[in-house]
């Protein structure tokens, strides 16, 4: 991947089905279009109640799309190399 390739955060905030809390989704992507991620199911896990399940982004109650090109540009493998179990 090319380190100067523009990439986005796309976060989607949702109301659990069973208790009204908020559930919060968030992903990496070179894509800024939204309605790539609205078509899709995501993976969503409510903090108050314990529910879990696939929402499609259709169904968030907002979407927000941001450039992400900060500073640390460590990719998650890179992250969990370094903070992994010690000896």
């Amino acid at each position: 991947m090319d380190e100067r390739a523009e990439r986005y955060v796309h976060v989607l905030l949702f109301e659990c089905s069973q208790c009204g809390g908020p559930v919060t989704w968030a992903q990496v992507s070179e894509e800024r279009n939204l309605e790539k991620v609205d078509g899709q199911p995501v993976p969503c896990q409510c903090n108050n109640c314990g529910w879990s399940g696939s929402l499609l982004g259709l169904h968030s109650r907002q979407h927000w799309v941001e450039p992400w090109n900060g500073a640390n540009r460590r990719s998650i493998a890179d992250h969990d190399r370094d903070s992994g179990p010690s000896a």
